[in-house]
């Protein structure tokens, strides 16, 4: 395999088959040479395509920044204002662009008790008081936040300052959320909404997932948690921000993504971040072209009818050939499958990788404070139907003896 991060950390060593890796395979990805091929072309034929090269807006481009507005309100199903948008280097990047500007070490950040690592490892490094918040079926169970919020209501900054406005920060993936697949529901988010704006506190969402979406039933994702912080409420603070990446939706190399935020913190951005100089200004103008000649769209559209017939065959696999105490959640959307093997997953973990010769992800490795001993998170979106359902055929074996050996 050539240079690139699964490579240098020894994902597919010696011919290994890997379920943790949380991005498409080769055999989707091979569209993006033609795209980016034809992007680059016509944007680099354009007169003022000079500019690419300068030091970029701190917004980001000013093209780039309204073709990414319609593009997600028609994604969406929803406006989409491009005041509210910036540009940044990805995902992670946004979050440690707000993590710097807002927060130090020892301010209080609430989080699913299980949830994306790199970001969970990320902020335990910048000494964060990380409180976790349990998760079941409709995502964050926000009583138990609001009572853990009144609980430290002492021992929170008190958010007054201009630069500093909010007291704590809520983490959360409210859509298709890594590792469990999970939607906050309707009722939540809303709930969510009113918490925050009691407590002052900032909802950071991470939404990489919200358009890797394939619900027959549904032409739109979920409603994103930023709709439902209405500018128009007698008592709107500007409490969200939907962290969006072109990671998921097209690919990782790109490095691009975007924040949708509050006026204050956009204000805040603008003066005091590093995105002074805005972030890869030449690769907003490639974006720009991807999104305006449509093939962005067409790559989404492929991707979610691929990932739609992975998810059907590996449902479908799980449900012939798991044992009946085994349970599992196939979501209408995102990269994972979560599953309930009940019995040790570190220990299924090692016996697929010694006798199958494949790689699953333990989702202990995602807790926040222990848990989650049990459970795997399995992804959907690398190999194909075949590959897929060979791998949950063994797995359900493995699991079998296991537990047969475990009763005698």
């Amino acid at each position: 395999m050539a240079d690139c991060y699964y490579s240098e950390k020894g994902y597919f060593k010696d011919g290994l088959v890997n379920f943790s890796v949380g991005t498409v395979g080769p055999d989707i990805m091979s569209d993006c040479v033609e795209i980016f091929a034809k992007a680059t072309q016509e944007k680099l034929s354009q007169k003022e395509c000079v500019s690419l090269f300068q030091y970029g807006p701190v917004q980001g481009d000013s093209h780039l920044i309204q073709r990414l507005a319609q593009f997600l309100t028609s994604r969406y199903g929803d406006p989409v204002n491009r005041d509210d948008l910036i540009t940044t280097a990805g995902a992670t990047s946004g979050l440690i662009t707000i993590c710097n500007l807002l927060f130090t070490a020892a301010d209080y950040v609430f989080i699913s008790d299980v949830s994306y690592y790199a970001n969970v490892t990320y902020m335990k490094h910048l000494a964060y008081n990380i409180v976790p918040v349990s998760i079941d079926k409709d995502g964050m169970v926000i009583d138990e936040l609001q009572k853990l919020i009144e609980g430290l209501r002492d021992k929170l900054t008190n958010g007054n300052l201009k630069e500093r406005p909010y007291k704590a920060m809520v983490y959360i993936i409210p859509t298709f959320q890594n590792p469990t697949g999970r939607c906050l529901s309707e009722d939540r988010c809303r709930q969510l909404i009113q918490l925050a704006r009691k407590h002052k506190l900032l909802i950071f969402a991470d939404d990489v997932a919200n358009l890797i979406h394939y619900d027959d039933d549904n032409k739109y994702p979920p409603k994103r948690l930023f709709a439902y912080d209405c500018s128009d409420d007698a008592d709107f603070y500007g409490n969200v921000i939907s962290c969006g990446s072109f990671s998921k939706l097209l690919c990782p190399g790109v490095s691009k993504g975007w924040l949708e935020a509050p006026k204050r913190v956009m204000d805040l951005i603008k003066l005091n971040s590093p995105l002074s100089y805005g972030f890869n200004h030449y690769m907003d103008g490639i974006m720009d072209s991807v999104i305006s000649l449509g093939f962005l769209d067409d790559y989404l559209n492929k991707l979610n009818l691929i990932l739609h017939k992975r998810r059907i065959a590996v449902k479908d696999a799980l449900t012939k050939h798991m044992p009946d105490y085994v349970t599992f959640n196939v979501p209408k959307g995102g990269y994972f499958v979560w599953i309930d093997l009940k019995v040790d997953a570190e220990e299924i973990a090692k016996l697929c990788t010694e006798r199958h010769r494949f790689a699953i992800f333990p989702a202990h490795w995602s807790a926040v404070k222990g848990g989650y001993e049990t459970q795997i998170r399995f992804a959907v979106c690398y190999y194909n139907e075949d590959v897929l359902t060979d791998a949950i055929v063994k797995l359900a074996s493995t699991v079998k003896n296991y537990k047969s050996k475990l009763l005698n």
